[in-house]
């Protein structure tokens, strides 16, 4: 099983069960902490899948925009036709 998903099995399951004694849900939320910062940051997990994704999004939207921007700043500069 994927650690995200891993992840949302603990969250999850600690949620669902009130009865759950202090220490053993304190137990099940350090190990949800540990596949939080080490497991999920893994290469080819879920959610670096999906920052790399947002991170190439914003790229594309910043290379565009400078595209843009170039454009306009060409178009005001006076051409050289003698």
């Amino acid at each position: 099983m994927p650690a995200y998903e891993l992840f949302l099995t603990f969250k999850t399951f600690i949620s669902l069960d009130p009865n759950l004694p202090r220490q053993l849900r304190e137990h099940f939320m350090d190990i949800e902490r540990q596949l939080a910062l080490h497991l999920s940051w893994k290469k080819g997990t879920f959610v670096v899948n999906k920052l790399q994704k947002i991170i190439a999004m914003n790229e594309e939207e910043e290379a565009e925009e400078e595209r843009k921007q170039q454009l306009i700043k060409d178009a005001g500069k006076p051409t050289d036709s003698a």
